[in-house]
């Protein structure tokens, strides 16, 4: 039996020059949670996280919080996140083409973060329903379908571990989930909270199991810093 923990990065520096950065914001998350992983006697077998930086510094620091800062982090591509920021720059200028009015509205996107997440969103949701293919990022099928096979080759790789960590993004939390559940519709899940936990199990028969989605117990008194982009 193996249990995974997907755990999304801490918020990130939005409208700077490095967004991949975490924020101050992001980098007391990482604090809350690994303190809480430290209260709840929780210790991990295995540690991986994606390529980028919001991914692996919230995973060092969440560690050195809960005093594991010694486990090693294993940096897979499988949990990236999707190339946003290419997605944005083939689909935005066609968006204004389509429709000029929202010209005025994408002025400072990046300066206006509740403007920015209803453009993203709608980029996004395009994508997943088969839009934007010419933006080179692929599929959402073959998104979907990657991140899955980094997420069920963890019991084969660790065959004696009971609990594995991934310090990922929402959209492969949300790749994973639709790859488990039926029900889980189409397009991203927005309602993924910054270090949030969405924790499955690998039983003995090889079955998968949801045993929880959008967990923030770290967060629960701390409403300061709940945040969703």
């Amino acid at each position: 039996m193996t249990d995974i923990y997907l755990i999304r990065h801490g918020q990130a520096s939005f409208g700077e020059q490095n967004y991949d950065r975490l924020s101050p914001l992001g980098i007391r998350q990482s604090e809350t949670l690994g303190r809480w992983l430290a209260d709840a006697g929780i210790r991990f077998d295995a540690v991986y996280s994606g390529e980028r930086e919001r991914q692996r510094d919230t995973a060092t620091i969440a560690l050195a919080h809960s005093d594991q800062s010694q486990a090693p982090l294993l940096v897979d591509p499988a949990f990236n996140e999707l190339d946003a920021d290419r997605l944005l720059q083939y689909a935005i200028p066609r968006l204004v083409l389509r429709e000029p009015s929202l010209a005025t509205m994408l002025l400072d996107l990046k300066g206006n973060r509740d403007r920015f997440r209803r453009v993203f969103e709608r980029v996004v949701d395009e994508w997943v329903e088969g839009g934007w293919d010419a933006a080179g990022i692929g599929r959402w099928e073959e998104f979907r379908r990657r991140v899955f096979d980094g997420i069920r080759g963890l019991p084969e790789r660790h065959p004696s571990v009971q609990r594995i960590a991934v310090f990922t993004s929402g959209g492969p939390i949300t790749a994973t989930l639709q790859s488990l559940t039926p029900d889980a519709g189409r397009g991203l899940d927005w309602g993924i909270a910054n270090t949030s936990i969405t924790r499955l199990r690998r039983d003995a028969s090889g079955d998968w199991l949801l045993l929880g989605r959008r967990e923030i117990p770290h967060l629960e008194d701390a409403a300061d810093l709940l945040t969703h982009l």
